[in-house]
């Protein structure tokens, strides 16, 4: 049997097990040679357990999962030459950090004691997921594997998400090879997975989120620096909001315009 062959029939077996019946397998191949597939599932309680069953299976399958909006017929890499793409597959750029991008970001991120002192005494939030509807206009359809041997590489080997418009003080933009260092830098403290991958939106389920006021501040002016957009966010807007809404969240999410 062949390995294309054999993987299909394992995202189908998993997506019986959980009633996702008559399920359509896409498969294409990236740019950098490694498998994309994706499993048709728009229910979103059948999404989570597929999503955690395929997690648990990356050391038989090499496959991590994401839910996702696209499709692998759907999804868009950049065109890059083969020297440039076998470098970003690899991971050869230097990627900025978390206090890298905090520090970039300036005057943008400064917030009243004020607003930390509010958190003071606040239960930290440990609210349930919140329904897609409140992060996106419609509801992602998608389960998708990508073949890699560690989660963080997906930016790298998917080109995603995209962030255009995201700037630094000093002009320069967010690279995938950022959002890669950024990931595992937050991974160390907080135990992230990735969750949802999108075009230009990310969502990250957290094992270990902060607790303490200042914990969700710092983190909070980490998620602001990483991605400025949430100000944009109903119910987040500024860094005290992102600290109050998401900081202490089993889910992060990030949006990008």
């Amino acid at each position: 049997m062949s390995v294309s062959v054999s993987v299909r029939e394992l995202i189908r077996r998993v997506a019986l097990e959980y009633g996702v019946v008559n399920s359509w397998v896409e498969t294409r191949v990236s740019p950098s040679g490694a498998a994309l597939w994706g499993v048709m599932c728009p229910e979103p309680s059948q999404q989570r357990a597929l999503w955690t069953a395929f997690r648990a299976l990356h050391g038989e399958s090499g496959l991590f999962p994401f839910v996702s909006h696209e499709g692998p017929a759907a999804w868009e890499w950049e065109e890059l030459g083969e020297t440039e793409r076998a470098a970003r597959t690899r991971g050869a750029g230097v990627g900025r950090g978390i206090a890298d991008l905090v520090n970039s970001q300036g005057s943008a991120l400064t917030f009243s004691q004020e607003a930390e002192d509010s958190l003071k005494g606040e239960n930290p939030p440990h609210p349930p997921p919140p329904s897609w509807r409140s992060n996106f206009s419609s509801q992602p359809e998608w389960v998708c594997l990508a073949e890699a041997e560690d989660q963080f590489q997906l930016p790298l080997l998917l080109d995603s998400p995209f962030t255009p418009n995201w700037i630094d003080d000093a002009g320069g933009s967010l690279t995938y090879e950022d959002h890669a260092t950024v990931l595992r830098e937050w991974n160390d403290r907080h135990g992230v997975d990735i969750y949802y991958l999108g075009s230009n939106a990310l969502r990250l389920r957290v094992s270990n989120p902060p607790h303490t006021p200042e914990a969700r501040m710092r983190t909070a002016r980490e998620q602001y620096a990483y991605c400025y957009d949430l100000e944009q966010v109903t119910g987040m807007g500024t860094v005290a909001g992102v600290a109050r809404a998401q900081a202490g969240a089993e889910f992060w999410y990030f949006w990008w315009d």
